[in-house]
């Protein structure tokens, strides 16, 4: 048997009954090719991240987990716009320090 893998392709009602349909077909094309739709996804999610500011992975971070963990983000979200962002808010995360966080508290 095959190495069955699952993906994710959205969230009703965000993602449409016809736009899962085309990602279903998108994913099943990958799949013909030899190519992995899971291993794919992570890619260009990781991709995306590389060249990301802090102020944009913050706000990916808090779209994630409003979305899974949390429904009320209030006191994590204003540690961050306080203490965070106007410290490292615009720097790349790639390029953040140890030295950059510990510099930034009061």
């Amino acid at each position: 048997m095959a190495n069955r893998k699952k993906i994710t392709l959205g969230n009703y009602p965000t993602l449409t009954l016809k736009n899962a349909h085309l990602k279903r077909d998108e994913a099943a094309h990958l799949v013909a090719l030899g190519q992995s739709p899971a291993q794919k996804k992570q890619q260009e999610k990781v991709a995306g991240a590389e060249d990301a500011s802090m102020a944009d992975f913050a706000e990916r971070f808090f779209k994630d987990i409003r979305s899974r963990d949390r429904k009320d983000v209030t006191m994590p979200r204003r540690y961050l716009e306080k203490d965070i962002l106007p410290h490292i808010g615009r720097k790349p995360v790639r390029d953040i320090t140890a030295e950059d966080v510990r510099s930034g508290r009061n």
